[in-house]
């Protein structure tokens, strides 16, 4: 009888043993696919970043691009109204080519045969204004055109003129383009009327000389 309890209790011993290690293998079991399950949910998620993280810069490239062009048609549009405004008087739009530096083009403002002055201007299409144009647009002036005028045609007018038509920042005059054909009429008119003084006083001398250097300079 002993040993027949003997017998029974190693059986169960056994069978309680077999019975833990297949529960231990069941909880692993079950941890691997409680992992698998929560890897899936994180790589998931990682692709629904990604993909909506490219179709972002797509949509970004895509108003980069939109913006980019609607600035090159601005730039035609105001060689456009220069030409079609003052061709009449002989006037001739410069355009600057791709790629270089300076400008976008410079109205030659003639009279006859005679080149009476030039207008230098700057087309800008951006949600903002930036004063480093101003400075830029000058120095650019200085060394390539030695235009009277610089003007900037912007979609965004500076801080503080935001309902004004146009303004003067630094001897450098700034308007929308709806503003333009006004603007760039009266800069010509006070273009040409400096051009005949200089003409008319052109090797005077004394204070007749003095006076003709400063009313034909920028103040």
């Amino acid at each position: 009888i002993q040993n027949q309890k003997t017998e029974l209790q190693k059986k169960q011993d056994e069978y309680q043993k077999l019975l833990q290690q297949k529960v231990n293998e069941t909880k692993i079991l079950t941890l691997a696919e409680s992992s698998e399950k929560h890897r899936l949910e994180v790589m998931q998620k990682e692709k629904l970043i990604s993909d909506l993280k490219a179709q972002l810069d797509i949509a970004k490239n895509k108003i980069e691009q939109t913006s980019q062009l609607v600035g090159e048609v601005q730039e035609l549009r105001i060689e456009e109204i220069l030409e079609e405004t003052f061709k009449e008087f002989g006037d001739r739009v410069i355009p600057v080519g791709k790629g270089i530096n300076g400008a976008d083009c410079c109205l030659e403002v003639t009279s006859g045969s005679t080149i009476m002055g030039r207008i230098l201007v700057e087309s800008k299409f951006t949600s903002s204004f930036s004063k480093k144009w101003i400075g830029k647009l000058k120095e650019d002036n200085k060394n390539s055109y030695n235009a009277q005028v610089c003007l900037i045609v912007t979609k965004s007018m500076p801080r503080g003129f935001e309902n004004e038509k146009f303004t003067i920042m630094d001897n450098v005059f700034i308007c929308q383009i709806n503003f333009l054909k006004t603007l760039v009429t009266f800069l010509r008119y006070s273009i040409c009327k400096v051009a005949e003084l200089k003409l008319k006083y052109n090797g005077k001398s004394g204070k007749e000389h003095l006076l003709f250097t400063y009313i034909t300079s920028p103040e």
